[in-house]
């Protein structure tokens, strides 16, 4: 019987070594999974907060770079006004500017060796020393007024207004009106794009000034 309890105590001895070998293990891994996760949590939020930083950091830039865009074309489109303030639509004898008068009927083909008057035209062009600084025309067609003013300075198109009228009989049923600012051949800004070809208004603008300088050249 004493050898019986002799081997419990020793088999008893042995499991309870065995058990705090593997607990010990276990505590070793557990401790090193511990010391893992916290390194690899550290890491992630050592990462999420440099890309919170970089991404405060594009927010910030594209935010300065927008306001920045906004107050520059803001200056330009104010400077722009005064340029076009300057040039006097109607000048007077003391005015360093001139101006010079035209106007005819619009006609439309109609059959081959026949014309039909449509509708006339008025332009004004207002220049200084040779050089076009305005020019208004006015078109009156059956039921449509369209008056476009160019303004230049140093013979580029700086301005464009467009004032549409249409008419029913003699009362006006609808009134349109666009303005347009460009800084080198580049549209700053439009009042209203719907519909609005920049190309066609550089074209028209670039061959109609051409032509009145051309014009006033040969006057002098």
């Amino acid at each position: 019987m004493a050898n019986n309890v002799y081997k419990k105590l020793l088999v008893s001895a042995e499991f309870k070594g065995l058990f705090v070998f593997l607990m010990s293990v276990l505590n070793r891994k557990i401790c090193a999974y511990l010391h893992a996760t916290f390194h690899i949590r550290s890491r992630c939020g050592a990462f999420k907060k440099r890309m919170r930083i970089h991404i405060l950091i594009l927010l910030l830039w594209f935010f300065t770079l927008s306001t920045f865009g906004q107050k520059s074309d803001s200056l330009k489109i104010k400077t722009i006004d005064y340029q076009v303030s300057l040039i006097p639509e109607n000048p007077s004898k003391n005015d360093p500017f001139e101006i010079i008068q035209a106007s005819g009927l619009i006609s439309k083909k109609r059959l081959i060796f026949f014309k039909k008057t449509i509708g006339g035209f008025h332009e004004n062009v207002i220049f200084k020393n040779g050089t076009v600084f305005l020019i208004k025309t006015s078109r009156n067609l059956k039921n449509t007024s369209i008056i476009e003013h160019f303004y230049f300075n140093n013979d580029e198109l700086i301005r464009y207004d467009k004032k549409t009228l249409e008419f029913d009989k003699d009362n006006l049923i609808s009134e349109n009106e666009i303005s347009a600012y460009f800084d080198s051949s580049k549209l700053i800004v439009a009042t209203e794009e719907k519909d609005f070809n920049i190309n066609e208004i550089l074209k028209k603008s670039e061959k109609i000034k051409s032509d009145w300088s051309e014009f006033i050249k040969q006057t002098e």
